[in-house]
């Protein structure tokens, strides 16, 4: 309430006043003339008065102006309108990993990645020209990942899922990026300490359907047989195993797996209204057994697995589950 309050007063103020009074509640001191100067552009130019307030707010000392700091740097605008939340992670991840191998600044808009992870990069203070991700059958052969010298001073617009040999490098730190904070931090790992209280082995299965069934054409559903036959063969061999399911279907899903008595976040307790989807991903990341669907979701919480020696993806190919290395394979649909 007291963020809307501030963020209220300050755009009912003129452009100079506003500036002012910013850098008074944010950062505890009067703007020095660079600033100002750098600011006031800004607005002339058109930027929005709120997006610069939300930066310097949630930013704080970490605002980079432009005119003091003279580095290349790379924005994406379309962060988080893009697909949902696994994409999000791809476009977020490939962004600051670029921007990483070429020691450039980042900016970015306000996204999900705020509250879950604790992002502070500043705001985008300046439209950029875009640049477009033109090949999403290999992104990793798009001209913008093999751009000689890279691109600089540009809006990247894409969904940049790489074949992850790219990120493979950058592997301890594209964790980095993901990891929870305040209250999604004690949310999830509380369900995570009371879901290994229940088994020593933790099998989980992400089950996509919803919007993959209106598209069937474009999006691969490997059917809950597939699934069960896993069980089937692999059940009795591991020690006191117990099943996760995550699903967007649990009323359909679930009763397919009865016998053996599926977990969900909800049975563990894991509400997070603000991003009802993050628990079922961080559990998935717990898990010591992964069977994925085709979709960047469980593919990327995979990536942030730590604990698991097993992953499985489906092959519409196969008819069944292949073994996959999230950190060097193809994040599409494998043949």
């Amino acid at each position: 309430m007291r963020f809307l309050n501030i963020m209220r007063r300050l755009l009912s103020l003129d452009d100079a006043d506003f500036i002012v009074e910013l850098y008074r509640e944010a950062l505890n001191r009067e703007p020095d003339y660079v600033g100002f100067e750098h600011h006031l552009r800004l607005l002339r130019a058109g930027a929005s008065k709120k997006d610069i307030a939300i930066g310097i707010l949630l930013g704080g000392e970490s605002v980079q102006l432009w005119t003091m700091n003279g580095s290349p740097v790379v924005t994406m605008s379309c962060l988080g309108h893009l697909g949902r939340f696994g994409n999000q992670l791809f476009e977020y991840s490939f962004l600051k990993i670029y921007a990483k191998r070429h020691g450039f600044r980042v900016e970015t808009p306000v996204w999900i990645g705020h509250y879950l992870f604790g992002h502070r990069d500043p705001t985008i203070s300046i439209e950029l020209p875009q640049v477009f991700q033109t090949n999403y059958y290999d992104a990793s052969q798009d001209p913008v990942v093999l751009a000689d010298p890279p691109y600089r001073n540009v809006d990247l617009f894409g969904c940049f899922q790489v074949h992850t040999s790219f990120h493979r490098p950058y592997r301890e730190y594209y964790r980095s990026l993901f990891q929870p904070v305040g209250e999604a931090k004690a949310v999830v790992e509380r369900a995570a300490d009371q879901l290994r209280m229940l088994g020593r082995t933790v099998v989980a299965f992400h089950i996509r359907r919803t919007d993959y069934l209106l598209f069937p054409h474009v999006f691969f559903v490997p059917p809950n047989d597939w699934y069960k036959g896993w069980l089937h063969q692999h059940w009795h061999t591991l020690d006191q195993p117990v099943l996760f399911i995550a699903t967007d279907e649990p009323d359909t899903v679930l009763p397919d797996f009865a016998e053996y008595n599926p977990v969900t976040s909800e049975r563990l307790g894991a509400s997070l209204p603000v991003a009802p989807y993050y628990p079922d991903f961080y559990l998935l990341s717990q898990s010591d057994v992964m069977l994925i669907s085709n979709s960047t979701f469980s593919f990327s919480a995979a990536m942030m697995n730590e604990r698991a020696t097993t992953f499985l993806r489906p092959s519409r190919y196969a008819g069944q589950f292949v073994p996959f290395d999230p950190w060097d394979s193809a994040v599409g649909v494998v043949s």
